[in-house]
């Protein structure tokens, strides 16, 4: 009688063990969809951040020609 009841309870057992594999499993893919995306964040953050270092030098570059044409102008 005891063997009769420990099957259902190994059962119970396997069964909740293979629940949780599969929560685990859920669990480590949206992990992984995360980091994923935060990665593809911080790509366009830096290429943005690129960007924006490469029209602060090209606003600075036009700054100082608008100031030498005042200058030879006489403005």
């Amino acid at each position: 009688q005891i063997i009769s009841q420990e099957a259902p309870l190994t059962q119970h057992y396997n069964e909740i063990g293979s629940v949780l594999q599969t929560e685990r499993n859920e669990l480590q893919e949206t992990l992984s969809s995360l980091t994923s995306n935060e990665e593809a964040q911080k790509a366009e953050l830096n290429r943005l951040m690129n960007e924006l270092e490469q029209l602060k030098i090209i606003k600075e570059a036009n700054d100082a020609e608008m100031a030498r044409r005042r200058d030879f102008l006489g403005i």
